[in-house]
């Protein structure tokens, strides 16, 4: 019967399995796409990587802007300003209660210090990664600003710039302007 079976179809003569160069050829494919995927996997966890620490510098001088403005907003009064100066910029403001904010930016450390006068004289990094802090300042009258005029600074502009680290460096900013509030107020004019 086992004869009659092989004579019919053939298949005695024919062999089970695979050879060993289908294997092998089965097998480089697979390293091929393996290789591939892996590839694009990796590249596409660099650019996640890479966005991420952009947006993350970007985050810090927001947050660093929205602090200053925040708290200057409460301020009675600038008591100095580093005018136009982007790299070791200065604010420091009163506060109703005599309390007084020091902002400086450290320019050799790339961060930002703060320092409230009632807690403690020493700062405290507030941020780091910021590349360049602006403070404009705006007088009543809208003239020039003039250190010895400190005193009629109603407006302040805060921009704080960062380097995004990509392979051609991009320099972003973040801006913000505040009022005093209690501007005319506790003034000798």
């Amino acid at each position: 019967m086992k004869n009659r079976l092989c004579k019919l179809s053939n298949a005695c003569s024919q062999r089970r399995g695979y050879s060993l160069l289908e294997l092998i050829v089965a097998m480089s494919l697979l390293t091929v796409v393996m290789t591939a995927t892996s590839s694009v996997l990796r590249t596409s966890r660099q650019v996640w990587e890479a966005h991420e620490a952009d947006l993350t510098r970007l985050q810090t001088a927001h947050a660093l802007v929205r602090h200053i403005v925040r708290e200057a907003r409460e301020a009675r009064e600038v008591v100095a300003v580093d005018a136009d100066r982007p790299i070791g910029a200065r604010l420091t403001v009163r506060l109703p209660d005599g309390d007084e904010l020091t902002w400086r930016h450290d320019g050799s450390a790339s961060r930002v210090l703060f320092a409230r006068s009632s807690v403690s004289p020493s700062p405290e990094v507030v941020a780091e990664q910021i590349d360049s802090l602006e403070f404009r300042p705006a007088l009543i009258d809208g003239s020039a600003y003039q250190p010895s005029r400190v005193d009629r600074i109603q407006e302040l502009t805060v921009l704080a710039g960062t380097t995004l680290p990509r392979e051609t460096p991009v320099t972003r900013s973040a801006v913000a302007s505040v009022w005093l509030r209690a501007f005319g107020r506790n003034r000798k004019e």
